[in-house]
């Protein structure tokens, strides 16, 4: 008996396309509620934290303002070394040995807690509930964007580049400007500071769009998911960080 088969390519042809499609779009849609839901978790350990910590310190202030504020400075600057040092550990360590994420990105967002609690303690519950809700708003604003983009945004990583570079550069010559030209210094820091923004917003976008291609890509790992979570993490804390900083001005103004 012969093994030619007439129609080579006939045992390549999917039997049931369909059930492939929904397999696949099922898998996408599991990794996007792992990611958002690390993202979630993350948030969720900096928040209460904040809070708690807000609550201890400014009940703190009223019996003890000087102990507050002593261990409250020490606390913070051990947390930016902190800071520093888990981030460093997990770009250039965990990633690159294969490591979990886990444990430095719960670490992590447990001193951006500690680092969150200086507003806590300071800033009203009114205005810290507005600055949520508007970078709420804004981050599933640049996700939409982001999932929207197609390709691989290299336009976007050139406006990233330039605006970055922009923000640098203006930053030097304001600090020449402070003596040179006073008058002018304000105007340089404000359009700095909106620069600075659209930064934010769209490196944003970008890591959607990183998301979005390795998930498609069928290479969102567990380890890779908790990775891209912290970035979407990080993301979302220097827009609060940024909003914050204007809805306390516009509060002050008003």
């Amino acid at each position: 008996m012969s093994d030619f088969d007439p129609n080579p390519h006939q045992n390549n042809i999917d039997p049931n396309p369909t059930m492939n499609v929904r397999s696949s779009s099922s898998s996408e849609l599991f990794s996007y509620v792992k990611i958002f839901g690390y993202m979630g978790m993350f948030l969720a350990i900096s928040t209460v934290l904040a809070v708690v910590l807000g609550i201890v310190f400014e009940r703190w202030m009223y019996t003890d303002p000087n102990t507050a504020m002593n261990t409250m400075s020490i606390m913070m600057i051990v947390a930016v070394i902190a800071q520093l040092a888990l981030s460093i550990f997990i770009s250039f360590f965990t990633m690159r040995k294969g490591k979990s994420v886990l444990v430095p990105a719960i670490l992590y967002s447990l001193v951006m807690g500690f680092m969150l609690s200086t507003f806590t303690t300071f800033i009203s519950w009114s205005v810290l509930g507005i600055t949520f809700g508007i970078t709420t708003s804004v981050f599933a604003l640049m996700a939409l964007l982001g999932f929207l983009t197609k390709g691989k945004a290299t336009g976007l990583q050139l406006v990233i580049s330039g605006l970055g570079l922009g923000v640098l550069l203006m930053a030097g010559f304001n600090l020449i400007f402070m003596f040179v030209f006073p008058s002018a210094f304000e105007t340089i820091y404000w359009i700095i500071s909106f620069a600075v923004f659209a930064l934010i917003m769209f490196v944003t976008i970008f890591d959607i769009v990183q998301v979005k291609r390795i998930v498609q890509s069928g290479q969102a790992s567990n380890n890779i998911s908790m990775y891209l979570a912290f970035q979407l993490y990080l993301d979302f804390i220097m827009l609060l960080i940024r909003i914050l900083y204007y809805v306390i001005i516009f509060s002050r103004r008003n």
